[in-house]
């Protein structure tokens, strides 16, 4: 995180604004963990990511952390807003496709499931989603903070 960082005021003119959008806290991050709940339910026992380091996308879900680390690297007069992210979901299927493909988390957690360990868990996201259906959609919620500081 830091090198990227470090890079990216690197490459800011002087005087230009660098932009970070991470990830809040992971408990916050309901695509995620509606996810881990539903292998959770279909696979007893699964544990999911470690929460002792935070994946990537989360190591900076602490505004002030979002402060500090860009500070550190050269960045000034930083600004951090946490913001709602809405997602929708169609189906089960559509989370799947999106958690799996898109995110290296969802596609570390799936990836040594069995076929019949994936439809289940597929079938308790079909549930959960459905309870949380309006009009065919299912909307989950995410917290992002958005960080802009100057050169």
């Amino acid at each position: 995180m830091k090198g990227g960082l470090r890079e990216l005021v690197r490459v800011t003119k002087p005087g230009g604004r660098a932009l970070v959008i991470a990830f809040g806290s992971l408990q916050k991050a309901e695509f995620l963990t509606v996810f881990i709940g539903a292998i959770r339910t279909a696979i007893p026992g699964f544990t999911g990511p470690s929460m002792e380091t935070p994946p990537l996308p989360f190591q900076v879900a602490d505004p002030e952390k979002l402060r500090q680390e860009p500070a550190e690297a050269g960045l000034k007069q930083i600004r951090v807003e946490a913001v709602n992210w809405s997602m929708e979901f169609r189906s089960a299927a559509h989370m799947w496709d999106m958690v799996t493909s898109n995110n290296p988390i969802g596609a570390g957690m799936v990836a040594k499931l069995t076929e019949d360990q994936k439809a289940g868990v597929r079938s308790v996201l079909d549930g959960l989603l459905r309870e949380r259906s309006r009009d065919g959609l299912a909307i989950l919620n995410t917290e992002v903070n958005i960080g802009v500081g100057t050169k």
